[in-house]
């Protein structure tokens, strides 16, 4: 008997004689308490987040809104707040249970002033008061925390407000590498184990990578396959969209939504044809020349061809046309680079 066969048997012996421990922990007691029983019915997830009659988001799991940089991943979120608090946002209806009605916004990317901004944004659209707190409504700001930290006031703010909705934009934040599969896994089976325990639903915000559309990292990995559901932000011109990328439950009718004259999100009309084929062209050349890179005539071709999946001409044609409308911009050295306008929005 080879030696690792030989230690699998020891360890099946010992926890059938109920002699397994380790650090004091109870592995047997475990074990049983993680048996699922055939005879006791397990009650279903209560729906949080539902859009028509599909639920979206329910208590005790995790989902993850994903997206470039700058498509309002985080304006999303704030519909996605005021849905939960209000009822109603976005096409979003919300029916919290009574003793789990509270939302906890925790933000780890922008400063103090841009959270509150946030906070507010949330108030405006449930109809309260912007200068004066909502016990149904806890914003945190971690950004000045490191990942451990950030972590430990996670579950220190469960344990104290005990949302019925958590959401954590910023989810990178929580890890020192988000490449790290170790690392990766124990931060998502931490989410897990406290959005089980305490019957809140957590939605984590993460980028896309720069190329391929995937979530970023090992740390995308694993909330992809962890999550009920896997929602994708995109922007085409002055609309966003959210699509249902991967969902346990039924799929949901895209959702389009557009920033208004006072700064709040507020849902549209998916763009005409024409102008929404345009604005696809705009974003895969986004894709192409991420940042403030540039390339040469012939990997842009040949990289839009990849991700259009086009030919060569047609490639070459969109090429001609995104110089002419002015948001591919060909510099003195003839490399080719993105024309960004990251104008703010206001309050």
């Amino acid at each position: 008997m080879r030696e690792e066969e030989s230690q699998t048997l020891e360890y099946l012996k010992a926890l059938a004689k109920g002699n397994l421990r380790s650090n004091h922990v109870d592995w047997t007691q475990i074990t049983k308490d993680c048996k699922i029983d055939l005879s006791q019915n397990v009650e279903e997830p209560h729906p949080l987040i539902q859009i028509g009659s599909i639920p979206v988001m329910t208590s005790g799991n995790l989902s993850v809104v994903g997206g470039r940089a700058k498509t309002r991943k985080s304006f999303f979120c704030i519909g996605i707040a005021a849905a939960f608090l209000s009822g109603e946002c976005l096409g979003m209806t919300a029916e919290p249970l009574p003793e789990k009605d509270r939302c906890l916004f925790i933000d780890t990317e922008q400063s103090k002033p841009y959270t509150q901004r946030t906070g507010r944004r949330i108030h405006r659209l449930c109809g309260w008061d912007t200068n004066l707190d909502n016990d149904k409504l806890i914003i945190l700001n971690l950004r000045e925390q490191n990942p451990g930290e950030r972590i430990e006031v996670f579950k220190a703010a469960v344990l104290l407000y005990d949302p019925g909705l958590v959401i954590i934009d910023g989810i990178r934040d929580f890890s020192n590498d988000f490449n790290d599969s170790r690392e990766s896994t124990e931060v998502v089976s931490m989410l897990m184990k406290y959005s089980s325990k305490y019957q809140a639903h957590i939605v984590t915000v993460l980028h896309e990578n720069k190329e391929g559309g995937n979530l970023r990292g090992h740390l995308g990995a694993e909330l992809t396959n962890k999550s009920e559901s896997v929602l994708t932000v995109s922007k085409d011109g002055e609309v966003s969209t959210v699509i249902p990328t991967m969902t346990r439950n039924m799929p949901f009718d895209d959702i389009f939504f557009r920033i208004n004259d006072s700064g709040l999100p507020e849902r549209t009309q998916a763009l005409d044809n024409k102008t929404r084929k345009e604005d696809i062209k705009q974003y895969r050349f986004d894709k192409v020349l991420p940042g403030q890179l540039a390339k040469s005539y012939t990997d842009t071709v040949q990289q839009y061809m990849q991700i259009a999946n086009v030919c060569e001409t047609t490639a070459k044609n969109h090429l001609h046309n995104a110089l002419s409308m002015g948001y591919v911009v060909k510099n003195q050295n003839g490399s080719y680079y993105f024309n960004r306008n990251t104008n703010e929005v206001p309050f």
